[in-house]
């Protein structure tokens, strides 16, 4: 049976804290939990994420969860956004979880926001 390298991006964070510890379950995943936030063990401390490890899956929740900042932010955040997302699939993880946030939909405008947006 092969081993899954599961690489979780925002670890550290409530959403992420909680599907390491449910990967970690399960006997098909080695879980790689990457942090930017200075934690302790066990998270892998990143300063940026070109420095996250390879493995088999990603799963990245590390962007900005705060509606508030984000409207209040200007496109440089976004573009930040897409860096990090450009760092990260240069690694050709074989799959990719993008967990959307604020950053993706915010909750300015009339109309809602669909996927394909």
């Amino acid at each position: 049976m092969k081993l899954y390298k599961v690489v979780v991006t925002g670890a550290s964070g409530f959403i992420g804290g909680a599907l390491v510890k449910k990967l970690r379950l399960l006997k098909d995943f080695e879980v790689i939990p990457v942090s930017r936030s200075k934690v302790d063990q066990p998270y892998l401390h990143v300063s940026d994420y070109n420095e996250a490890p390879f493995g088999d899956i990603l799963i990245h929740f590390a962007e900005h969860s705060n509606r508030q900042f984000i409207n209040n932010s200007d496109e440089s955040v976004i573009v930040n956004a897409e860096k990090t997302l450009d760092v990260l699939l240069e690694k050709k993880y074989n799959n990719v979880i993008y967990c959307s946030s604020s950053v993706v939909y915010g909750d300015i405008g009339i109309e809602p926001f669909i996927e394909e947006t």
